[in-house]
């Protein structure tokens, strides 16, 4: 990465999916994480459809030509409760563009684009295995919630 380069967060557009996929894929090899082609496919399906959704938001962390980062979050509005809440679904960074800013950059644009469609606040999840994502959200401001449990699909 170019470290001169100024840092632009824009909104993603379809041009940065496979940008986007090879950060996701870089930020999930050093948890031991990896994508098929099929999850690879699957995870372009998912960013695409997220860029053509009113509620989502996927923005890009720019350095010079380059993809430092991404975040994508969404606007969660409970049925029977007033106010929105903004979730956080992804925010990686490109391992050679971490510990320069790139991160909070994101996380700042993104808390100020979910404030503009009224959220009274944010969550996010992270995986309790990866220490540094949860140094970087308890630094950040967030507060260790609830443990969440996940059911698999049944067959």
């Amino acid at each position: 990465m170019d470290t001169t380069a100024t840092l632009i967060i824009r909104p993603a557009t379809p041009d940065d999916v496979d940008a986007i996929l090879s950060v996701w894929e870089l930020a999930a090899m050093a948890s031991g994480t990896a994508l098929d082609s099929d999850g690879r496919a699957k995870l372009g399906a998912h960013l695409r459809a997220s860029l053509r959704h009113p509620r989502m938001l996927v923005l890009c962390a720019v350095e010079g030509d380059r993809l430092a980062g991404y975040a994508t979050a969404h606007v969660d509005v409970h049925p029977t409760m007033d106010g929105a809440l903004g979730v956080i679904d992804e925010l990686f960074v490109h391992p050679a563009a971490r510990r320069r800013g790139t991160g909070r950059a994101l996380l700042t644009d993104v808390a100020g684009r979910l404030g503009a469609k009224g959220v009274h606040g944010i969550r996010t999840e992270v995986h309790p295995a990866d220490d540094v994502a949860g140094a970087f959200a308890f630094s950040t401001g967030f507060e260790r919630g609830a443990q969440l449990w996940h059911l698999r699909p049944m067959a």
